[in-house]
């Protein structure tokens, strides 16, 4: 083979290389056309899941505000019911009241406030039990009065009871104390 020969078969076997190679990089690009769309067939499928859970939730939350709201709104109902035996007892006791018999109807008001008071109690109410130290957390001082034979204030007498929910302050107790006197300077 002449040399002219060779390099007509070497420009040959570089040109099938070359269309080898193009061949090839077509049925790639024909493989990554079809993944392409596949993935963005896939990834639109994804998306209109995302947003269908996207509005499901958010129906959820509108429905769980509306429970909640209507919850608040009736929760109380059965403690009022409650509450509206307590008035039924008052207004029989005004209605009958017998100006001949006044304890009777002193005994009858003492039984609607336990009454009251039992009806509080199980809803988690309970009164504070006010010692004798003085705790800005429970109790609100309205009236002071100092004292040489004190150290630290104290509580004196108690003018509104306090009360608690469920172990949550509802109301503090109103009291007057004894602070220890300030030497004066």
């Amino acid at each position: 083979m002449s040399d002219e020969e060779i390099r007509d078969d070497e420009i040959e076997k570089k040109e099938e290389a070359e269309e080898n190679s193009l061949r090839e990089c077509l049925e790639m690009m024909k493989n990554l056309e079809s993944e392409k769309e596949k993935l963005e067939k896939e990834n639109a499928e994804l998306l209109n899941k995302y947003l269908m859970k996207l509005a499901d939730f958010d129906n959820f939350k509108k429905r769980m505000k509306k429970e909640m709201q209507e919850f608040q709104e009736f929760a109380i109902s059965d403690f009022i019911v409650r509450l509206l035996e307590v008035i039924d007892n008052f207004e029989r006791a005004i209605r009958e009241y017998d100006e001949e018999n006044p304890e009777s109807f002193r005994e009858g008001v003492n039984l609607i406030y336990k009454q009251f008071k039992s009806l509080l109690q199980k809803e988690g109410v309970k009164e504070l039990e006010v010692k004798e130290d003085f705790d800005p957390n429970y109790h609100q001082a309205i009236d002071k009065e100092e004292r040489e034979d004190i150290e630290d204030v104290k509580i004196a007498e108690i003018y509104q009871k306090g009360y608690t929910i469920k172990g949550r302050l509802l109301r503090p107790a109103l009291v007057k104390v004894y602070v220890p006197k300030r030497e004066e300077v």
